[in-house]
């Protein structure tokens, strides 16, 4: 038998539909003006002044609800009384009337903080979150004093806690630029995506830059090859990833620097799914009539339904991008934009054998404008140097292009089916498809190099390029925690050579699990 129509769902959906209907306004209805358009005067704008310096400005005055986060987050239920939605209507109202008094006084919305002169104190995702408000409301109002506190505010996050790949440190909070700091697979997510926010309003390259450094290091060193298994924190040096390993004061030797599906907090376990769709959705940008290749790397663009754009490269391990020009209907006039990298000397490009685009300044956007024809090719030619950097505190560690090298410590994997208490119960499904792991040194890792040391590209490689520098093993032991667990420890108060130079071959950073990557270096 046929089943019986739900009348009552389409009764609502009918009702809802007339009810649309009705709100939606006809070409002859009177509409709502913009705030931004309106300026009270006189009287009225001493009311609003009046009710900024009172209650609205000082919710803190009004208690409960109003004193907590409102509608940025979850509002703790107080008591018994009243209803569990009440807390959201009121502050509702409450949120609203304050967003449009500050649209009318033509107040300046920002976090307070970004502007302090202390420090930068802040939980981490939560600052890469509030680092897009300025510049935003830069994109929305175009007044200056945004644009500089945005600009000047993201220099400063990585001044004070910029890490060797390219992301900031942050143990739940920023912690500084010391190189045993860790960081949040969550912050090389959300930082991505605020850059993106600042590449695409200001059209700056070191935005991109920073992009690919963050994600090609930063984020792929976070998560196994396989993408099995990720970390809560990541660091630069890490000699051990166990169950107990984490050397980070916020949850100290528990397991959030293990290598695991499942994670004490899931923030990260989330997050970690938007690494690299985020990257791939901005490598290509659309300006007014306008292909614009942000980042690189394999892909197609559809610029339109007669024009895609073919990119041809093993970026970031080789040195060239080949873009070839697709047209189903004749020449297609469109601006090509490419990136010339901050890091980038000597770039060369050419169209069709053809030298274009004149001279190739780093750190700035080359356009080629012209009439597309099929199989028009663009070679854009990016040598990568090897660069030695040095560390906060000391220490050495090397860069090629976009990516950061390590030594890739020669780890054991061993299953973890351990039930830790931190982890409430939470273990894989399937933890022989996706397991934990306890993974342990099983080669040495206590290397220092001298002060004047460089690394040569090995050549000959099908792989990505791997660097080979000469190394000192030297007298450098694990931390122990309260129970004897093992850390990765601080670089040694003295160093002592124990053995006859050696030499390591150095991988890109993304590649490792644990890793050394900043070298202690000898007096």
């Amino acid at each position: 038998m046929p089943k019986t129509p739900n009348i009552k769902k389409y009764a609502a959906i009918f009702v809802l539909g007339l009810l649309c209907l009705a709100c939606t306004p006809k070409p002859s209805d009177w509409t709502d003006a913009s705030l931004a358009d309106i300026r009270a005067e006189g009287w009225l704008k001493e009311k609003l002044i009046t009710q900024r310096e009172g209650l609205t400005g000082h919710p803190e005055a009004l208690s409960y609800p109003y004193n907590t986060c409102l509608w940025a987050g979850e509002i703790p239920r107080m008591g018994t009384h009243g209803q569990d939605w009440w807390r959201y209507e009121q502050t509702a109202y409450y949120t609203d009337g304050l967003l449009r008094l500050g649209y009318l006084l033509d107040d300046r919305l920002t976090p307070e903080f970004l502007t302090a002169g202390s420090r930068y104190d802040m939980h981490g995702v939560t600052m890469s979150e509030m680092l897009k408000l300025p510049i935003l409301l830069y994109a929305a109002t175009r007044d200056p004093w945004y644009k500089e506190l945005a600009v000047s505010s993201l220099d400063r996050l990585f001044e004070e806690d910029e890490l060797p790949d390219g992301l900031f440190s942050s143990a739940e909070w920023l912690q500084g630029k010391g190189i045993l700091h860790s960081h949040e697979t969550c912050n090389a997510v959300d930082m991505t995506w605020t850059l993106g926010c600042f590449l695409e309003i200001l059209k700056d390259p070191r935005y991109a830059d920073r992009m690919e450094k963050i994600v090609l290091n930063a984020g792929a060193g976070s998560v196994t090859k396989d993408f099995k298994a990720l970390q809560y924190y990541s660091s630069v040096n890490q000699f051990l990833a166990t169950g107990t390993s984490n050397h980070n004061k916020d949850n100290y030797c528990s397991t959030w620097m293990a290598f695991r599906p499942t994670h004490q907090t899931e923030c990260c376990a989330g997050n970690v799914h938007r690494l690299y769709p985020n990257y791939v959705a901005r490598m290509w940008l659309r300006g007014d009539g306008e292909a614009v290749a942000a980042l690189y790397g394999p892909s197609r663009f559809r610029f339109n339904e007669h024009l895609t754009f073919v990119e041809d490269t093993s970026y970031p391990y080789g040195e060239t991008v080949r873009i070839t020009a697709k047209t189903g209907k004749g020449r297609q006039r469109a601006k090509l934009t490419l990136r010339i990298p901050c890091w980038c000397h000597g770039a060369s490009l050419t169209v069709n054998g053809a030298a274009a685009g004149g001279p190739l300044e780093p750190g700035r956007f080359v356009t080629l404008d012209r009439r597309w024809a099929d199989g028009d090719v663009v070679l854009l030619s990016l040598p990568m140097e090897v660069l030695r950097q040095t560390a906060f505190g000391g220490g050495i560690w090397f860069e090629r292009g976009p990516l950061v090298y390590s030594y890739a410590i020669p780890a054991h994997f061993r299953k973890d089916t351990v039930r830790y208490a931190n982890m409430n119960g939470k273990y894989p499904a399937d933890d022989e498809a996706f397991p934990c792991w306890d993974i342990r040194p099983a080669g040495p890792w206590n290397y220092a190099v001298d002060a004047g040391v460089n690394a040569a590209v090995v050549p000959g490689t099908d792989m990505a390029p791997r660097l080979r520098i000469p190394v000192h093993p030297i007298a450098w032991d694990f931390s122990k925690g309260p129970g004897g667990e093992l850390l990765t420890p601080e670089f040694p108060d003295s160093l002592k050579v124990t053995g006859p130079v050696e030499e390591l071959t150095l991988v890109p950073y993304g590649e490792t699990t644990l890793r050394l990557t900043v070298f202690p270096v000898l007096p």
